[in-house]
């Protein structure tokens, strides 16, 4: 299920301006404060399959928050969680933190960021596709803690979350994008790299993940074949992997090597070629052009045109308007 939707919450400011000690500070609730001014609160909410994804903007605020399994992640500002044993801070920048089932009283100066709540088990699968292992993997998802952002010499936590935030913004919209564009696997693998960093790395270090692997070429022809089987679905990078045995790192190389292209875009030339031909098959002519793009796994009637125009160098309607 896809769908997104906004939302507005109503929070409490105090008029202290943050000041006080930590008693005052967690009187300073929304629970009947008479020094409390009420504002609102805008944020954005995004199902991608099992992971719901909210990013807003908070102006300086505190409230009482019962919080399911997720982790926040600051884009600017930063927000503070306190309960009875612990006070975990997200800064832009800096730090998110991984929140369990645990009640805490949250307070935010001018934050905006992204909140993940992820299904358990699928991130298990995902870090056992990415450690290529059918056994147990060990990921803490309940322990409160800080997560890090910039903790790794060559892989910043931080730069790509702005990224994806970017990519949220500007297809919220059409949320059916953030599907085609494999966000769920993208934050499914980027969590995994947050909880377990020690897989950083080999993934982004290790000279022997980027060499071929000496049954490489065979290996990549199994992939195509799979790929061209299944070019009317779903197909993710973490499909490749468990499929063929080799890394993200090992197939983007050797698709590179052997076809001048990542995955990503072999798949595209390739699903436009089954479009170039149903668009000059006679029994289509009743189709619409963009009914033809869907059957063949494209959802994005723009971006279909424009890469089809770079790929054949005329339209969809030029190319159909020939077989006729």
């Amino acid at each position: 299920m896809l769908q997104a939707l906004h939302t507005d919450h109503n929070y409490a400011r105090s008029s202290s301006n943050g000041r006080g000690d930590t008693t005052q500070r967690k009187c300073n609730s929304i629970e009947g404060a008479s020094t409390l001014h009420s504002l609102t609160s805008k944020s954005f909410y995004c199902h991608l399959g099992s992971i719901t994804l909210s990013t807003g903007t908070h102006l300086p605020a505190r409230a009482n928050l019962n919080h399911s399994n997720h982790i926040m992640l600051p884009i600017t500002g930063s927000i503070t969680y306190e309960n009875q044993s612990d006070i975990l801070e997200a800064r832009a920048g800096h730090t998110g933190i991984l929140l369990s089932n645990a009640k805490f009283m949250s307070k935010t100066i001018n934050y905006s960021g992204i909140n993940v709540c992820f299904d358990n088990a699928q991130l298990t699968k995902m870090a056992k596709i990415m450690m290529r292992t059918q056994e147990t993997v060990d990921i803490n998802f309940f322990n409160e803690r800080h997560l890090p952002l910039n903790a790794h010499p060559t892989f910043s936590f931080d730069m790509t979350l702005r990224h994806l935030h970017n990519v949220i913004m500007t297809n919220h919209a059409h949320p059916e994008i953030l599907r085609l564009l494999g966000m769920e696997e993208l934050f499914y693998r980027y969590i995994v790299f947050l909880l377990k960093p020690e897989l950083l790395p080999p993934v982004f270090g290790s000279e022997a993940l980027v060499r071929p692997h000496s049954q490489g070429g065979s290996k990549i022809d199994v992939v195509c074949d799979y790929i061209l089987a299944n070019l009317r679905g779903v197909i993710t990078l973490s499909d490749l992997e468990a499929h063929s045995g080799l890394s993200v790192r090992t197939l983007q190389y050797q698709f590179k090597k052997r076809f001048h292209c990542t995955p990503v875009e072999w798949i595209r030339k390739e699903r436009l070629k089954i479009v170039y031909l149903e668009l000059l098959a006679p029994e289509n002519k009743s189709t619409t052009i963009f009914c033809i793009a869907l059957r063949c796994g494209f959802n994005h009637a723009g971006e279909f045109s424009k890469q089809f125009g770079l790929q054949y160098g005329a339209s969809p309607s030029e190319v159909r308007s020939r077989g006729y």
